[in-house]
């Protein structure tokens, strides 16, 4: 299996578990899906048995919550900073300098096509902008100093809103990530 991990948080943002595309050598579009995720727990695996136990009088309530696997299966958090198109612009500013960093070091003559990249993907997200949720890798929700994750939902009935099954897809830059076997 392989992680990519965020080359600033060091924390996971996707795993090739997701189906994955690079795009334009200059970023992934990951795939996931909607699922139900639920807060039961099976008795039978810690040994319980209802049956033996007598009723069912203090069993616990469960609830059942519609999660992206994408966020779900990385501890992805929600971005708190973005809340706007200026939001927006300010942090993928900054995520800008840093990943122009890195590409300056690791691999330069690749520097111009990644910034042409970054500029034409960043107008098309403002464009669009609505239909995105922001995240950032694992504890780095508040501070957002690693990558700035937009993550949308691709509903098969938009009067519904997300489903069990619909697509789900998240936009992570090459550069800004490094791959681990593991």
């Amino acid at each position: 299996m392989k992680l990519f991990i965020c080359k600033i948080t060091g924390k996971e943002i996707f795993t090739d578990a997701s189906k994955y595309e690079l795009v334009d050598d200059a970023y992934y579009i990951v795939k996931g899906k909607i699922e139900a995720s639920s807060n039961e727990i099976d008795e039978s695996a810690i040994g319980g048995n209802k049956s033996a136990e007598g009723g069912d009088e203090e069993a616990a309530e469960v609830h059942v919550a519609i999660v992206s696997s994408l966020v779900n299966s990385c501890k992805l958090e929600e971005n708190v900073p973005i809340a706007s198109k200026k939001d927006f612009k300010g942090k993928f500013s900054a995520y800008c300098k840093k990943i122009t960093g890195f590409v300056k070091e690791e691999s330069p003559d690749r520097l111009d096509h990644v910034k042409s990249a970054m500029q034409k993907k960043a107008m098309e997200i403002i464009g669009d902008f609505g239909t995105y949720q922001w995240y950032a890798a694992e504890d780095d929700g508040f501070d957002c100093d690693g990558a700035p994750i937009p993550h949308k939902t691709i509903n098969s009935d938009s009067k519904k809103g997300d489903q069990v099954g619909d697509v789900c897809e998240i936009i992570v830059w090459k550069d800004g990530v490094r791959e681990e076997k593991c």
